[in-house]
């Protein structure tokens, strides 16, 4: 009998807040958005490309704000795109669950549908927690490129390797 493997799980989302995790050592739960009574979440994808609602928005030099911009936009604008993989066994939550125990309205829920479909998300891949994920249940750590995810470990393992060979 093959034993199947277990679906990856992954919390994409950027260089700059790939530094504040590491420095907290957590994944935390945001309540950026979230209505009175809904419960804070931390998320994640079980897509193995990217998540394509983690969209971020930024001002320009002259004040005005982007569109959310996708993973390439992103890398466009030299902000670079990560994900954290973590252990696939946490008790996640899946988006009908989410759904059920989170509080958030069906209005909102259908409209964040919506939205993630019209970007080329799938809410079937969405995974929740009602609590941080601490380092111990990361994976690995990988950043876009522009053409594939590199291990960000062993790519700064590579540079260091090169940089003591050329000295």
């Amino acid at each position: 009998m093959v034993k199947q493997a277990k679906t990856r799980v992954f919390h994409y989302t950027t260089w700059p807040a790939l530094v504040e995790i590491l420095d907290t050592m957590e994944i935390r739960t945001t309540a950026i958005g979230l209505v009175k009574g809904e419960k804070p979440a931390a998320w994640f994808s079980t897509n193995p490309d990217w998540e394509e609602t983690v969209r971020k928005a930024f001002r320009t030099k002259s004040g005005e704000q982007t569109p959310p911009l996708s993973r390439d936009a992103l890398l466009d604008r030299g902000v670079v795109p990560v994900r954290i993989e973590v252990n696939p066994d946490l008790p996640f939550l899946d988006w009908p669950h989410y759904k059920l125990m989170s509080g958030i309205s069906k209005k909102l829920a259908r409209g964040m549908e919506t939205v993630a479909r019209e970007w080329g998300a799938n809410p079937d891949e969405w995974r929740a927690l009602f609590s941080p994920v601490t380092i111990e249940d990361f994976r690995g750590f990988e950043a876009w490129t522009g053409v594939l995810w590199i291990d960000i470990i062993d790519a700064f393992g590579n540079l260091s390797e090169k940089k003591a060979a050329l000295n």
